[in-house]
């Protein structure tokens, strides 16, 4: 997987090449200090995933996704935020504007950075490799009676139990972490206005990116 690495700060730069060089199967492609710069060496470089920061100069993160959901919606997107209230407001919207998930910046109570981005990344990496080749898989065309075949999705809430019986259900329950926001957006979009039952969504979120 192909990742370019967005980010003002240059020891922040270093230290997220530094920790994905670590995680197998990923090659940093390219680094940029701003939004503007980050765009071109997207259209250059085409990666598969960007680790984007909200602030930088030139143009912020949530400028880079307004244009990226239009010129390049299939390159998958890592908010890495700091945990601030600005910061907070902003990526919230980036999830809106179709960023992949987000993961927090170490700080100073964090003793090995290192470690904590790679445990924070390597999740975040594999589901996105899992969905990046899903994305291949139906891009790719399919002979006249593999799509006959197929099956239609359906969101009937009459489902079977693990004994085999059908059973209506009373709720859905979806709890969701790594992925999760992008994951929810798919499916959600896809449930039909008159679905009779009630749905509960548990998406976990650190506690300054709980919007009050």
């Amino acid at each position: 997987m192909n990742i370019l690495i967005v980010d003002s700060s240059a020891s922040f730069r270093l230290l997220m090449r530094s920790c994905l060089s670590e995680i197998p199967d990923t090659k940093v492609v390219g680094v940029a200090n701003d939004g503007q710069q980050a765009l071109d060496m997207i259209q250059r470089l085409q990666p598969d995933l960007i680790t984007l920061a909200m602030e930088m100069p030139k143009m912020g993160g949530i400028q880079v996704l307004e244009r990226m959901q239009r010129d390049y919606p299939n390159i998958k997107v890592i908010v890495v935020a700091c945990s601030t209230e600005t910061d907070a407001e902003k990526t919230i919207k980036a999830m809106a504007l179709g960023a992949f998930d987000f993961i927090v910046k170490p700080d100073e109570t964090v003793a090995d950075a290192k470690t904590y981005l790679k445990n924070k990344l390597l999740p975040e990496i594999k589901q996105a490799r899992s969905l990046q080749s899903v994305s291949k898989r139906i891009s790719t065309p399919a002979k006249p009676a593999a799509i006959a075949a197929k099956p239609s999705l359906s969101l009937k809430p009459s489902i079977r139990s693990s004994s085999g019986g059908a059973f209506k259900a009373d709720v859905v329950a979806i709890g969701s972490s790594t992925g999760g926001p992008a994951a929810l957006q798919e499916v959600l979009s896809q449930v039909p206005k008159d679905f009779s039952v009630p749905i509960v969504v548990t998406q976990h979120m650190p506690k300054p990116f709980i919007v009050s």
